[in-house]
């Protein structure tokens, strides 16, 4: 079991608790993730080289796009059932690389799985949008 298993399992079980919700929040937003990634050959402009790239998988489930995403490669590797390549990114840069509509799936298949849907996902743009403008010398 994870901290963030233990922040979710909190939150979980009194959802009406604000600091169950902060501390859940912001060690997500801290926690490096595993994302798993395909690779993909793009040429390099001006040359007949290619340069390869590295893109996080997104997984379509009855028309939704989800994005994976792993708190630990352990947790990743059961749910590809193998070694899979995969980015790691803190959360807050998943938050603000990620584009509207998209739903995040955070440790699928454990019994620490949460979905976060596109609205979830935009409180948390602007939570961090407001604690930047509030920092001094912004």
């Amino acid at each position: 079991m994870t901290e963030l298993d233990l922040a979710l399992d909190a939150l979980r079980n009194d959802v009406d608790n604000t600091e169950n919700q902060g501390k859940f929040y912001t060690l997500f937003l801290n926690t490096n993730f595993y994302v798993p990634s395909i690779s993909d050959e793009v040429p390099v402009a001006g040359s007949d080289v290619n340069r390869e790239i590295a893109m996080p998988l997104i997984v379509d489930a009855d028309g939704i796009d989800y994005l994976m995403l792993f708190d630990t490669e352990e947790r990743l590797e059961t749910w590809a059932e193998q070694k899979v390549p995969f980015l790691r990114a803190p959360g807050h840069h998943l938050v603000n690389s990620t584009p509207d509509n998209f739903y995040w799936a955070m440790n699928y298949t454990t019994d620490y799985g949460k979905q976060f849907v596109p609205d979830e996902i935009a409180w948390l743009k602007r939570m961090i949008s407001e604690q930047r403008a509030e920092e001094p010398g912004a």
